[in-house]
């Protein structure tokens, strides 16, 4: 996100005070709608990482209406025997919503990740 913003134009936030934009006029009419693709590419990111949260939920979360999808999949092996159709099955439902938001915001991630990349 910091290469993202630094790569930003002096031009165009000079442009905007210009024009008699406040400080947060800039930030709401010019910045943010350049930096759509750098949000969303990180909130992908973040959301996956979220989703796929197994040691910290291990350590802090003790009841079972909190507990993330990783987490409750460890339950559905046993000692001495598992349940691999029912193992298979929680991972497709564990999987799902982060293939339909990667589905759905895909264009924004491929730009938003490559836009701080450059070295000014």
């Amino acid at each position: 996100m910091r290469g993202f913003f630094r790569g930003i134009p002096d031009e165009l936030v000079d442009a905007a005070r210009i024009d008699g934009c406040t400080e947060f006029l800039v930030l709401l009419r010019v910045i943010l709608p350049l930096s759509i693709p750098a949000i969303l590419a990180l909130f992908i990111m973040d959301f996956l990482a979220t989703w796929n949260e197994f040691l910290m939920a291990l350590i802090f979360i003790h009841s079972d209406k909190w507990k993330t999808v990783p987490l409750g999949m460890m339950y559905f092996q046993g000692q001495f025997a598992s349940s691999y159709p029912i193992i298979n099955a929680g991972v497709l439902l564990g999987i799902l919503p982060v293939v339909v938001v990667y589905v759905l915001l895909q264009r924004y991630f491929v730009s938003g990740i490559t836009a701080g990349a450059l070295k000014e």
